[in-house]
């Protein structure tokens, strides 16, 4: 049973291949075809933490398994793990061993985190990791899937970085199945938020134009540039739709968007929509050459 708080991308991942983030927090688990992770609130939050598995079988006993993924700074979030995975437990009435994991993707965000004081009990362990302890060598060795954390790994401060890291992972990140794929892009642009979905493609030679991150990204990119043409426009004093309200320069954008949608095989119907151009428009700019 997997509960999602935060981080959609984690989130994802951990609906795929929830065992690997097990075998991170150095969990032995009897039979992993028995875990069926599965997401049951996203973007919500919850006083539970992010994750969470239920009663999987360690050496005959079971055990319950709480996970917190933290990807900002939270000086309470031992104790906030700790409430929730006993809230929830008692909710469910269970009575066995509880593990709770905290998983930091950089050292910034444990600095400064509050320790519980007193004891938790035999029946209470917390083990906290940090992705940036990490080179990416020692993740694959855990599990390969772990690959998709390269951009939160030990010693890398610039993308220069990655791009030399991710040249000792290359098998490994070419042979992940299309869902991890998009998550690993996705965790590159969330480490470097200055990245282009188009520079991520030049920097590791992957084929994108198929990905979730990829069209997630770039529609959110369009309507984000035409918002902006059109507020440009209306503080220009020029009301007349976007084609006039913008400048000149704006609209060249906007053919390059139309291009690029009938491009991807979107029809002219939806280009027209997203876009706010006429179809009868959008038939003479994808007949046209584009001279700039």
């Amino acid at each position: 049973m997997l509960w999602a708080g935060t981080d959609k991308v984690i989130a994802n991942f951990f609906e795929k291949s929830g065992d690997a983030l097990l075998s991170l927090l150095r969990v032995n688990v009897d039979d992993k075809e028995g875990i069926y992770p599965r997401v049951r609130v996203i973007k919500q939050q919850e006083i539970r933490p992010d994750f969470e598995i239920t009663e999987i079988t360690i050496e005959e006993e079971p055990l319950r398994v709480y996970i917190e993924v933290q990807g900002y700074f939270d000086r309470y979030v031992l104790y906030r793990a700790i409430s929730g995975a006993l809230l929830a437990s008692k909710m469910d009435d269970y009575r066995g061993r509880i593990l709770i994991g905290v998983i930091y993707l950089r050292r910034a965000y444990m600095r400064g985190v509050l320790k519980p004081i007193g004891k938790k009990g035999n029946m209470i362990e917390i083990r906290e990791i940090c992705i940036e302890e990490y080179d990416i060598k020692e993740l694959v060795s855990i599990d390969k899937r772990l690959v998709i954390f390269l951009p939160y790994t030990r010693g890398i401060r610039r993308k220069e970085d990655l791009v030399r890291e991710y040249k000792i992972v290359e098998d490994e990140v070419s042979g992940l199945d299309k869902d991890l794929l998009d998550q690993f892009i996705m965790m590159v642009i969330s480490r470097f938020k200055r990245l282009s979905i188009w520079e991520v493609r030049d920097m590791f030679r992957i084929d994108v134009k198929d990905s979730v991150a990829f069209k997630e990204m770039y529609e959110m990119g369009i309507k984000d540039g035409i918002q902006q043409g059109i507020q440009q426009g209306i503080q220009q004093g020029i009301q007349r739709g976007i084609e006039e309200g913008m400048r000149e320069g704006e609209y060249r954008s906007l053919v390059r968007i139309a291009r690029m949608l009938y491009e991807l095989g979107d029809d002219i119907d939806k280009i027209a929509r997203v876009t706010n151009l006429s179809e009868e428009e959008i038939r003479r700019i994808i007949g046209e050459k584009d001279t700039n």
